[in-house]
């Protein structure tokens, strides 16, 4: 297996510090910071490399859960914090791969559209189908998850998405790709998730699940998203 060293080690060998603080404006280290607090469920809103706010709450929360200064500030200590989060979180995303191999997956193909997404065996049907034949809406293990398709009559691009997601709230992360565009909200203790791949038809899926679970669920999207073909009949 390939070893990965974790980000945070990274920064606390090759960047320097200069005083108490002074990593506060680095905004490469900040946007590291605030990917991986979002990511251990510690609301940092967009991680954008800006310290505003939302981050130093976020930090300072991290900071009282571990017992060290609750300053808000990007310190030596919080990156050590950081690091053995980073790196007991990657453990675990490596046994929930491993999980995840096994994991039967079972193929949705929608009459309408002819576009096909494979998930979790689990999940069922969960409402009647929607009357205009779009897609399906599924529930297991305490998750839901839609499927659905449409005409891309306005000629959207991942771009657009994401300009029209830049007026969503909640949003924790966002990206897009050469097709398609993703992104993750927290509302309370749920994790919502977004993926839609985009061509002549926008085919996406959408997951709701525990914001406890995510390290799963964040798996199983990987495998999702790999699944998605726009034509598939």
């Amino acid at each position: 297996m390939k070893k990965i060293i974790p980000l945070m080690l990274t920064i606390l060998i090759t960047v320097p510090v200069f005083g108490a603080g002074s990593y506060d404006n680095n905004p490469a280290v900040a946007l590291a910071v605030q990917q991986e607090l979002n990511a251990l469920g510690y609301d940092c809103g967009t991680a954008d490399g800006d310290v505003g706010p939302k981050t130093r709450q976020a930090i300072t929360e991290f900071q009282r859960a571990c017992n060290i200064q609750t300053d808000g500030m990007i310190s030596k200590d919080l990156l050590a914090e950081l690091w053995l989060a980073e790196h007991v979180r990657q453990e675990t995303d490596n046994t929930q791969s491993a999980e995840a191999s096994d994991q039967q997956y079972l193929t949705y193909v929608n009459e309408r559209f002819g576009y096909a997404i494979s998930y979790p065996s689990y999940f069922v049907q969960s409402r009647p189908l929607p009357a205009n034949g779009d897609g399906i809406w599924m529930s297991g293990n305490g998750a839901n998850l839609t499927m659905s398709g449409s005409y891309n009559v306005m000629n959207d691009t991942p771009e657009s998405y994401s300009r029209y997601s830049a007026n969503e709230t909640g949003i924790t992360e966002s990206y897009t790709g050469d097709d398609y565009f993703e992104c993750y909200r927290i509302e309370g203790d749920t994790e919502m998730y977004s993926y839609t791949k985009i061509e002549d038809l926008c085919v996406s899926f959408h997951l709701e699940y525990p914001v406890a679970e995510r390290d799963q669920y964040r798996t199983m999207i990987e495998e999702m998203k790999k699944s998605v073909v726009v034509h598939a009949k």
